[in-house]
């Protein structure tokens, strides 16, 4: 139904590291509050939701020129809260 609707499907990964999250404004709680879930001795954590990973292609674009407005965008993946 997406893909007929003009949206482009993704199948995001469940690890991101933790620039994305700051990005998104995942920001370190204390550790009670924290729904924010790291993988010990690696740079990586899981994703919240699946528009963090998704972000994350566009994390690095400075500017996305008009012509490529709106991007239609379908994304898949865990949550892990």
């Amino acid at each position: 139904e997406v893909v007929r609707r003009g949206f482009v499907p993704h199948i995001t990964p469940d690890l991101v590291r933790p620039a994305i999250l700051g990005g998104c404004g995942f920001m370190p709680r204390d550790d009670e509050a924290s729904q924010t879930y790291f993988v010990e001795g690696h740079d990586l954590s899981l994703a919240g939701t699946a528009e963090v990973p998704l972000a994350g292609i566009f994390m690095n674009e400075t500017l996305i020129a008009s012509k490529e407005l709106p991007q239609r965008l379908a994304a898949y993946g865990h949550a892990f809260r």
